[in-house]
């Protein structure tokens, strides 16, 4: 006996505008197959526990939420389909983890005991394929949605399984989904920003992709199109070269020296001017950066700096006043702005810092690992930013106010990011034009 699912949208009359929508907007925009594979029913099929999951997994591109997943109640292997439906959901799921553009729901479309072993079934999964990706991908991830399943339909989701949840994701299934496949977090989101906008893709192979056909499609990777300069990128992926070209074309960019021990380092600050940056001249997303940098604290911004640096080479760099701001430029003009802050907390004018900093953490903890803003209790980076803000752990900051965390906004330590994209002054915007344009870029 087989059971056949007929995959169509559920009668939405009487549902709220918003979920209408949702299902509306539900029609298949990326090309289609088929995945097959056998699976062993679980003995013990009760979901109260994974029910509890799925408010911990959160997965903004799925159009179909687990919450909505819809059994016939009539037939007597609704559990073990109730279960496929977890695994296709969590397939998914991790396949956008993995930065894979899964964007079309995965859909159960057959189940069938199978001929090899009782108590196994050959299963059929309708979803979108891609040209180009290895082969045991989506094998993988299935492997890795069956164990995760099955994790959370064993265990409650306390924090001590939560993070070990987080942990396997990371660690295990997004290595194995991922393996040699070429992905990037950039790009998906530009692969998701065109599927809403049914421009349709395909990925070409290494991690590039076309968006839109003939002469209107552009090929991408990262933040990179077709019409960038290869010798441009080459240019900027060093940043002493960078600021080298940009001063001897006359655009602003701050005087800096290369160097290799702390001996130099300590010259070169000398000869700038204290207090200084120090950062690896070949990494980016603030990576090892550390400002503010004076005569006692240099040895250990440069070690820091010169650990992480690929090259093992350090920039002792001017340090300008202000706040970070960054413009993005395509194709010549402005796209947006923001001021770039540091991790921080808005005052309510009842609660301390520390007690602001606590509550925003253990908000934090209760989302998966990859969400989370990377805001930690009061430590000695961030009392070292209160101090320069005139604040303290124990101050209790007026409503509104923005009280940060650490020095500078970074990968490593989050950040926020205000829109300020209507605020620019046009001779700000000119000089990012300009340079934009100096190097051959189409995106800067």
């Amino acid at each position: 006996m087989s059971i056949e699912l007929q995959q169509k949208s559920p009668d939405m009359r009487g549902q709220t505008a918003q979920k209408q929508a949702v299902w509306a907007n539900e029609q298949w925009r990326q090309r289609r197959g088929f995945f097959r594979m056998t699976v062993i029913e679980p003995k013990d099929l009760t979901f109260k526990n994974i029910e509890l999951w799925m408010q911990f997994l959160r997965d903004d591109t799925m159009p179909c939420r687990a919450g909505e997943l819809v059994l016939p109640k009539t037939n007597k292997e609704a559990p073990l389909v109730h279960w496929l439906r977890y695994v296709q959901f969590l397939a998914a799921y991790l396949l956008r983890r993995s930065h894979i553009p899964c964007f079309d729901p995965i859909l159960l479309s057959r189940v069938a005991p199978s001929a090899q072993k009782t108590g196994s079934y050959e299963v059929i999964f309708g979803l979108p394929v891609f040209s180009n990706y290895l082969s045991n991908t989506f094998s993988n991830a299935f492997q890795e949605a069956i164990v995760i399943t099955d994790m959370m339909l064993r265990e409650p989701p306390t924090r001590k399984n939560r993070e070990a949840l987080w942990k396997r994701i990371k660690t295990r299934s997004v290595s194995r989904i991922a393996s040699s496949n070429r992905v990037n977090p950039s790009t998906i989101r530009v692969l998701h920003a065109a599927y809403r906008k049914r421009i349709p893709f395909c990925h070409m192979g290494q991690g590039v992709y076309q968006i839109g056909l003939g002469c209107h499609g552009h090929i991408i990777s990262a933040s990179t199109t077709e019409q960038d300069s290869a010798l441009g990128v080459k240019l900027v992926n060093q940043k002493h070269v960078t600021t080298a070209v940009l001063r001897d074309a006359g655009l602003p960019a701050p005087e800096n020296y290369v160097v290799s021990n702390d001996k130099a380092a300590r010259q070169a600050a000398e000869q700038i001017g204290w207090p200084v940056v120090i950062k690896p001249t070949d990494l980016e997303r603030g990576e090892g950066v550390t400002v503010d940098v004076q005569p006692e604290t240099l040895d250990e911004a440069f070690a820091q700096a010169l650990a992480l640096s690929p090259k093992k080479m350090v920039l002792v760099e001017e340090q300008a006043s202000g706040v970070c701001h960054r413009l993005f430029i395509q194709s010549g003009q402005l796209l947006y702005a923001v001021k770039r802050l540091p991790i921080g907390v808005y005052g309510d004018g009842e609660l301390s810092v520390r007690e602001l900093v606590q509550a925003a953490y253990d908000d934090d903890l209760q989302k998966p690992d990859w969400d989370r803003s990377k805001i930690l209790p009061v430590d000695d980076l961030a009392r070292v930013a209160l101090a320069a803000e005139g604040l303290s752990e124990d101050t209790v900051p007026k409503k509104g106010r923005f009280v940060p965390l650490r020095r500078i906004e970074s990968t490593a330590s989050g950040g926020v990011d205000q829109d300020v994209t209507d605020l620019v002054h046009p001779e700000n915007l000119r000089v990012a034009i300009a340079a934009t344009r100096l190097f051959g870029m189409s995106v800067a």
